[in-house]
């Protein structure tokens, strides 16, 4: 090559490279501003968003899995062109759906969890690469739109826990890709359509907690591929259909809280991979058909059919009305306390969208929503069957009650996007089922009690996005079961515990955005089943340990943003992790 022909060669690389870095420029304008950068940053530094030829192509964000607190308005997102991959959980990102987002037509993927309100656009129906929709845990307004039947590559349609309302549209019977839809927890109307039944893809079909009317359309047992039926806390009549029999491949059915009639089908019994039923809380006759009792059925709840038999014996039965009449007077009892917080009078608090009871007790709490405007009553904790207990909603206020401590069936605890203040109860201690622990973007002040280090069947604690002060107890690493403990954004002063290199089967752990002290334990390098580490934006010292060379399946370590000193020790630098150790 002569050397004209050579320098023109590099002079149009260099303005191919110079056009690209103005294209990324232009597009990271659209975005710094929920990154808590200037508008010149080149935002393709930054860990969750990739680029690719001078244009941005991804942007993942998810609360476990990275540092950063988003937060702000809606960018203009419809802007990136380019953009292949739109992921964003745990955020706080405010405002409406942009309708603009329907002309992002090389989008595969969108998600966005978070505070959004407002109606879905049309227009997103126009994304014909689409393959995973979900907008869920918002205040997203209005109907589902008919426009997302186009969405013929979809695979997933998450729109759960929002306040839709409206029907649900025929078109989505057009997704014949469709393996996934979840609508649960809205407010939705009318009846279920029967072309549903032509989504031969569809494992798990979730139209839970809503206003849905009518029966249940005997086209649901085309359903080949379907593992999980919930139709649960619905307002659905008529009897079962025999063709639930069908779905071969079943592993969960629940039409529990409904007003359903008639006998029990025999035809369930052909469900042979059934490990749940639920049919409780219905108006079910006759009796469970033998069938049914020769499945190897690990959860069977047919509780609250009055006219449903259950023996023969007539003591039995004397007992079983009994039963009944004890449990109404449980559940009446328990219905006082929803309906002090929900600020109205319920005569059945278990048809109560976001209410699942079972036996005659609540079960299941899950309630959102900006209409939240109470604290959390004290007599939560006389529930003395709650599994599950979810609220979430800005306007819910107040302190955490320390008789939740006596919730001792509790596996789950959600407090999510609440102004809740005060500090976390020593009493929960004493929850010796709970697995789940998530007390995140509240108002929560005070420290970390150290009891909770006497919970041993804790799996995840996450509650980030606080106040909370004092130090990290050294208790936490007597939790054998632990996996995730995510404690950032906080205002913790604290040395990093050593005994936090006990928790044996910890996989995820973020302590980022605190102002922890001192060097970083050696013994953390003990966690073999780590798969995150994150120390950021802290006020750490000392140099890094060479012992974090011995977590073989770590994927990510960030050290950033802290005061380390000395060399990245050779053991780290062999490791195939994505390392963030500078600034």
């Amino acid at each position: 090559m002569n050397p004209l022909t050579l320098l023109i060669t590099i002079i149009i690389i260099l303005i191919k490279l110079v056009y690209a870095q103005n294209n990324t420029s232009d597009e990271c304008i659209y975005i710094n501003e929920i990154l808590n950068k200037e508008p010149s940053y080149n935002c393709c530094q930054y860990s969750g968003i990739t680029c690719l030829n001078g244009h941005i192509t991804r942007i993942y964000y998810y609360h476990s899995d990275n540092n950063i607190n988003l937060k702000g308005s809606m960018p203009e997102f419809g802007k990136l062109s380019y953009l292949e991959y739109l992921y964003l959980s745990g955020n706080n990102i405010v405002g409406s759906i942009p309708s603009e987002l329907g002309n992002l037509t090389k989008l595969k993927t969108l998600f966005i969890a978070g505070n959004l309100n407002g109606p879905l656009p049309t227009e997103i129906g126009n994304l014909s690469n689409l393959e995973f929709l979900g907008f869920p845990v918002s205040n997203i307004t209005g109907s589902i739109p008919s426009s997302f039947g186009n969405l013929q590559k979809l695979k997933q349609l998450m729109l759960n826990q929002n306040i839709l309302n409206g029907p649900i549209p025929a078109e989505l019977g057009k997704l014949l890709n469709l393996e996934r839809l979840e609508l649960s927890m809205n407010e939705l109307t009318g009846t279920i359509p029967p072309e549903l039944g032509n989504l031969l893809n569809l494992n798990s079909l979730e139209l839970d907690t809503n206003n849905l009317s009518g029966s249940i359309p005997p086209e649901l047992g085309n359903l080949s591929q379907l593992k999980y039926l919930d139709l649960y806390h619905n307002n659905l009549v008529g009897s079962i259909p025999p063709e639930l029999g069908n779905l071969s491949k079943l592993e969960r059915l629940d039409l529990s809280n409904n007003n359903l009639t008639d006998s029990i089908p025999p035809e369930l019994g052909k469900l042979s991979k059934l490990k749940t039923l639920s049919l409780s809380n219905n108006n079910l006759s006759g009796s469970i058909p033998k069938e049914i009792n020769k499945l190897n059925i690990k959860n069977l709840d047919m509780s609250n059919n009055p006219l449903l038999k259950t023996k023969k014996n007539t003591k039995l039965m004397v007992i079983l009305i009994f039963g009944v009449i004890l449990a109404e007077s449980s559940i009446n009892e328990e219905c006082k306390v929803i309906s002090n917080f929900l600020n109205k009078k319920l005569e059945n608090c278990c048809q109560q969208g976001g209410i699942i009871c079972s036996n005659g007790h609540i079960n299941r709490i899950h309630l959102n929503g900006n209409n939240l405007t109470n604290s959390i009553p004290p007599e939560y904790g006389n529930l003395s069957n709650l599994k599950y207990l979810h609220l979430n909603g800005r306007n819910i206020n107040g302190t955490i009650p320390s008789e939740l401590g006596n919730l001792s069936n509790l596996e789950e605890l959600y407090l999510t996007k609440t102004s809740i203040t005060g500090s976390i109860p020593s009493s929960f201690g004493k929850l010796s089922k709970l697995k789940q622990l998530i007390i995140e973007s509240n108002r929560i002040s005070g420290v970390i009690p150290s009891e909770l280090g006497d919970a041993l069947n804790l799996e995840r604690i996450c509650l980030s996005f606080n106040y909370i002060t004092g130090s990290l107890p050294p208790e936490l690493g007597n939790l054998p079961n632990l996996k995730n403990l995510e404690i950032e954004s906080n205002l913790i002063q604290s040395f990093i515990p050593p005994e936090l290199g006990n928790l044996s089967n910890l996989k995820y752990l973020n302590l980022s955005d605190n102002d922890l002290i001192g060097s970083i334990p050696s013994e953390l390098g003990r966690l073999t089943n780590l798969e995150k580490l994150d120390l950021s934006k802290n006020n750490l010292t000392g140099t890094i340990p060479p012992d974090l060379g011995n977590l073989s399946k770590l994927k990510v370590l960030n050290l950033s943003n802290n005061n380390l000193s000395g060399l990245i020790p050779r053991e780290i630098k062999k490791m195939n992790i994505k390392l963030h150790t500078l600034n």
